[in-house]
C-alpha cells in the first residue's frame, strides 16, 4: 500500500532575489517514505493532478512500479488533461519515488532495476549560462574548471546570439566543449539556420530546441544543412510526438526531464525508442540534487544515454538531498546505496514548506 501526499517547497535563489519552487510527491509506504520530484508549469494542477494518479497507486506495492506506471498511464490516458504536461510531470515524481521505494525495499540501487551499470561515473555538461549576463566570460570559465562542457541558454534573437556564441567560444578557448540551447526561440528557419551556422563555426556540440517542436521536416532540413548535433525533444511528453520527431530524423540526441517526461518509466522507454533509432539521449537535470540522482541510475544503464546536464548552485536547494550528488572534474559518481542512493532530508522540507495552492 502506497499514499501520496503533495508538498511545495519555496526555496530562496543563490542571490537571494527570488524563491524556486520546487513541487514533491511524497509517497509513503508501511515501512518507508520516498520523494519524487515534478516541474510544473501550472501550480494550481498539483494537487488536482495527485489526486486524480492516487487511485492508480493506492493498492500496489513499492516493487509494483512498473504496472503503477501503466496504470497512470492509461488513467491518464482516458481522462485526457488538456494540456497534459503538468499531469505528466506529477505521473512522473510518483513514479520517481516508487523506484526509490523499490529499490530500497529490495536493497538493490536503480541502476541494478534499469539493467546494470555501464560506468562508475558518468560525465556532466554544465548549463545555467544566459545570454546577455554580465559576467559571462568569468561564469562560463569557472564552469570550464569545474565541468568542462558548458552550455547556453540562447535568447531567441539571433542579433544577440550570434555574438553571444563567438564570445562564449573565446571565453572558453578551443576545446572544451560548448552546447547552446536555444528554448524553441526562432519560430523563422532562416534565424534558427543562422545561429546554427555560428555553432558549426566553433565547433559546438549541439544545437538544442532551435524550432518549435512538431515542425520535424524543418529540423530534418535544418540538421542536414550543419555539421553541429541537432538535439531536442525536452518539452514533449507523450512517447508517440517523441517517436514522431525520431522517425522524421529530425535530431542527433533526444533529451528529456524526469521531472516532466514521465519519469524514470517513461525515460527507460524513450532511450529505448531512441536506440531503435540510433539516436543518442541525454537527461536534463538542472539544479535539482533529486533529479540529478535519478537520472545518474538511468543513464548508467544504457550506453548512449549521456551526457547528463545538471546546473550548479549554491542555494539551499543543494541541501535537499542527503547524501548529496557528488561531482568530479565534470563528472558525477553513481550512487551505490539502494534505491536512488540519497534522501531527502525532513529538515530542510519543514523548513522551506509552504501551503498549497488551494489550502
Amino acid at each position: 500500500m502506497v499514499r501520496l501526499e503533495p508538498v511545495l517547497l519555496q526555496i530562496p535563489s543563490s542571490d537571494a532575489s527570488a524563491e524556486r519552487a520546487v513541487f514533491l510527491v511524497r509517497a509513503i509506504s508501511s515501512d518507508d517514505v520516498a520523494y519524487g520530484e515534478a516541474s510544473l508549469d501550472d501550480p494550481d494542477l498539483f494537487p488536482l493532478a495527485l489526486d486524480l494518479l492516487s487511485d492508480a497507486v493506492a493498492h500496489t506495492e513499492p516493487e509494483d512500479y512498473n504496472l503503477t506506471w501503466q496504470r497512470m498511464t492509461a488513467q491518464l490516458a482516458e481522462v485526457a488533461p488538456d494540456p497534459p504536461g503538468d499531469h505528466v510531470a506529477v505521473m512522473g515524481a510518483i513514479d520517481m519515488a516508487l523506484w526509490d521505494l523499490a529499490g530500497r525495499k529490495l536493497g538493490v540501487p536503480c541502476f541494478r532495476m534499469a539493467g546494470g551499470r555501464r560506468a562508475p561515473r558518468l560525465d556532466c555538461t554544465a548549463g545555467g549560462l544566459r545570454v546577455g549576463q554580465d559576467d559571462l566570460d568569468q561564469t562560463a570559465q569557472a564552469l570550464r574548471e569545474q565541468f568542462g562542457a558548458v552550455e547556453m541558454r540562447l535568447s531567441g534573437e539571433a542579433t544577440r546570439d550570434v555574438p553571444a556564441i563567438h564570445r562564449l567560444r573565446r571565453a572558453l578557448g578551443e576545446m572544451p566543449p560548448l552546447m547552446a540551447d536555444a528554448g524553441a526561440g526562432y519560430p523563422d528557419m532562416d534565424d534558427a539556420r543562422r545561429v546554427g551556422q555560428a555553432l558549426e563555426q566553433v565547433e559546438a556540440f549541439w544545437y538544442e530546441n532551435p524550432l518549435p517542436a512538431g515542425r520535424w521536416d524543418e529540423y530534418a532540413a535544418l540538421r542536414e544543412s550543419l555539421g553541429t548535433g541537432l538535439a531536442g525533444g525536452r518539452g514533449l511528453h507523450a512517447l508517440a510526438d517523441i517517436e514522431a520527431a525520431l522517425c522524421a530524423g529530425a535530431v542527433d540526441i533526444i533529451v528529456a526531464d524526469l521531472r516532466r517526461c514521465g519519469g524514470l518509466s517513461a525515460a527507460r522507454r524513450i532511450a529505448d525508442l531512441a536506440a531503435i533509432h540510433g539516436v543518442r539521449m541525454s537527461l536534463h537535470c538542472g539544479a535539482s540534487p533529486l533529479a540529478q540522482l535519478a537520472a545518474a541510475h538511468l543513464a548508467a544503464a544504457h550506453w548512449h544515454l549521456g551526457p547528463l546536464e545538471v546546473e550548479p548552485t549554491d542555494s539551499p536547494l543543494r541541501e535537499l538531498v542527503s547524501p548529496a550528488p557528488v561531482f568530479k572534474g565534470g563528472f558525477l559518481d553513481v550512487p551505490q546505496a539502494p534505491g536512488l542512493g540519497g534522501q531527502v532530508q525532513e529538515a530542510v522540507v519543514e523548513r522551506y514548506q509552504v501551503a498549497m495552492p488551494d489550502e
